[in-house]
């Protein structure tokens, strides 16, 4: 009984007028935002945009400006004298400058308007901070509740409706296939072809900035929504915070047909492309590829959707509460689409290493594709074993590869892989080498004795000045173990006679 009157209470609350008219508000100034300033220089836009969200603050939430206190005016005067200048001057110091203030005096501003900010000193710097870093993104989910309680009024569904959920599902979705399907396009040329086949409708608008601009309007109107709501709502938003019994924040669970809709549609694609990775990464490329021009680009792309899906994983552990059988399937089958990936991933920077020589980002990516399949496998046993508390784990594990990687001596193993595949093909970079640290030394002088002319004396004239620089090193707070080791090492083919 006590759980209906409280859904009852949160539907009426969610669809109160204001609240309508804010979220409504919320979203053209995010669209207008995305007008005035994706991938534009500043300028009239400023003062456009400040007008512009001041109308929807004094529309709906404060329709009277205060006269009776002499800083609240004086502050909105400054703002808009402000924001003026970016129409009227062209310095960018002072504009990066007042870029960064201006959030911080609207904050200040608003809260002073609506009573809402202490009048000591001490704590009015904390509630100036708590407004700027926390009300913006306290209620981001609510506006999407509140759109959810809309078609659901609309279609006279019920909110348990399988419908319902699938839309939901869907449409939570899509704003990660809009960032995974460009990641995938530009991983593997033959997927990038595959979509190119679809019909042309999809050719006329550029994807990325798509994505770009559909990101920034959403975080714009989210963040204006949250902020304006704890300003429309100022004896009701810090409760919320303490108890989600007034019914503002969405339950932190999400249904099961939700979730089975989020995963089906994502290994969907993660299939198809896993498929390309068996049948031409693994097999036969098609007439016109090559191997070392396939596995050129990509691996860094792969580790982002590893990355993506990792976050996604953890994300449905903490909102999917029930658990179900089909979902551990649905979410094994992408750990199995994921771990192909990797594979792929790490292939492809096999074969360019092969073709372009090893380097510190390449060796390293290396070992952090390899971290990455060992997290996917815990994870694995972790949609198994529910009780197993993985995000310590993570943290633990991190932490051991921070450390292993400091431990593993890098640039010896760079310098020994080029070396090795000088003497194999011919083809070194002398000048990478040369950059590598003390620690590369043990191999570098390897080619003194079997590199030709340029490169030995390439490598030789750079190890004598390594000695030259070592023998300085006399300090005992400076002594170094590497750098020891390489002096002797030195030493002992007398370079610098």
């Amino acid at each position: 009984m006590k759980k209906k009157m409280n859904e009852n209470f949160n539907e009426k609350h969610l669809l109160m007028k204001s609240d309508v008219q804010l979220l409504i508000g919320a979203v053209l100034l995010g669209l207008l935002g995305d007008q005035f300033f994706y991938e534009r220089n500043l300028g009239l836009s400023v003062p456009l945009f400040i007008i512009a969200f001041y109308s929807l603050y004094f529309g709906i939430i404060n329709r009277t400006i205060n006269v009776k206190s002499k800083t609240v005016p004086f502050l909105l005067v400054a703002i808009f004298l402000l924001a003026l200048s970016f129409f009227i001057r062209s310095s960018s110091v002072l504009w990066l400058f007042d870029f960064m203030l201006l959030p911080f005096l609207i904050v200040l501003h608003t809260l002073l308007a609506e009573h809402q900010v202490a009048p000591t000193a001490p704590k009015i710097l904390f509630d100036l901070l708590f407004g700027f870093l926390y009300r913006p993104f306290a209620f981001c989910l609510l506006p999407f509740q509140m759109v959810g309680k809309l078609l659901k009024r609309k279609s006279h569904m019920r909110s348990d409706s399988v419908f319902i959920k699938i839309l939901i599902g869907i449409g939570l979705t899509v704003p990660l296939l809009l960032v995974i399907i460009p990641l995938l396009a530009s991983a593997d040329q033959i997927f990038n072809r595959l979509l190119g086949q679809i019909p042309q409708v999809f050719n006329s608008f550029n994807l990325g900035s798509v994505i770009g601009q559909t990101i920034f309007t959403t975080i714009l109107a989210v963040c204006s929504f949250s902020y304006l709501w704890t300003l429309l709502h100022p004896q009701q938003w810090f409760w919320t915070v303490l108890n989600e019994k007034t019914g503002a924040v969405p339950n932190d669970t999400l249904d099961s047909v939700i979730v089975l809709t989020i995963l089906a549609v994502i290994n969907m694609i993660y299939l198809i492309f896993t498929a390309i990775q068996f049948s031409y990464l693994f097999g036969k490329l098609p007439q016109g590829y090559t191997y070392a021009g396939y596995a050129r680009h990509g691996f860094f792309e792969l580790v982002a959707v590893t990355l993506i899906n990792l976050t996604l994983l953890l994300s449905l552990f903490y909102f999917d509460k029930q658990r179900r059988s089909a979902v551990a399937w649905l979410e094994s089958l992408l750990i199995g689409c994921t771990l192909i990936m990797l594979v792929s991933a790490f292939t492809r920077m096999a074969v360019y290493e092969q073709m372009y020589g090893y380097t510190r980002l390449r060796l390293v990516t290396h070992a952090f594709m390899l971290f990455l399949a060992f997290l996917l496998l815990f994870t694995l046993y972790r949609i198994w074993q529910p009780r197993v508390r993985i995000v310590r784990f993570f943290l633990l594990a991190a932490l051991t590869f921070i450390v292993a990687i400091n431990y593993v001596n890098i640039d010896y193993w760079i310098a020994k892989n080029n070396i090795d595949r000088y003497q194999r093909t011919g083809k070194i970079d002398c000048n990478y080498l040369v950059s590598l640290s003390d620690d590369a030394v043990p191999q570098l002088v390897r080619l003194i004795g079997t590199g030709n002319g340029p490169v030995r004396q390439t490598i030789a004239r750079d190890l004598a000045i390594r000695e030259r620089t070592l023998e300085r090193r006399t300090q005992w707070q400076s002594f170094n173990l590497s750098d020891y080791q390489s002096l002797r090492l030195l030493e002992h083919y007398r370079l610098q006679q």
